[in-house]
């Protein structure tokens, strides 16, 4: 299971490190987690987890996102997350990848993907 969530720092004195979140009033970090979890919804453990802070001078720069790679946005989280799993999880176990909406993006499905793996958004 993979998500992108804020946490968000706006409030807080000290901002040194923190970057924008969803505009130039708010701060704080971004953070991309892997989760495996049971067929039956047991957590079993974080697969990977990114952590960033969006610079300033890329704010607005979302506006531009359909002229610009995946490799080159935030996107490319969920694909390399993806990539992460694939190696960490042996073949003889079948893997679903679940995503929400952000997760609908062309080129993670299609990334080749080992038999075992599975996308759902």
């Amino acid at each position: 299971m993979q998500d992108t969530t804020s946490l968000d720092f706006t409030t807080q004195k000290a901002k040194k490190g923190m970057g924008y979140l969803d505009c130039k009033t708010s701060f704080g970090l971004k953070v991309h987690t892997t989760l495996g979890v049971s067929p039956q919804g047991i957590p079993l453990g974080l697969i990977n987890q990114y952590v960033w802070a969006r610079e300033e001078n890329n704010l607005g720069i979302a506006k531009q996102r359909k002229k610009r790679e995946t490799q080159e946005k935030e996107s490319q989280r969920w694909l390399d997350s993806l990539s992460e799993t694939q190696q960490q999880i042996p073949e003889d176990i079948q893997v679903v990848t679940i995503g929400d909406c952000e997760a609908d993006i062309f080129d993670l499905f299609a990334q080749s993907r080992s038999p075992n793996s599975h996308l759902s958004t």
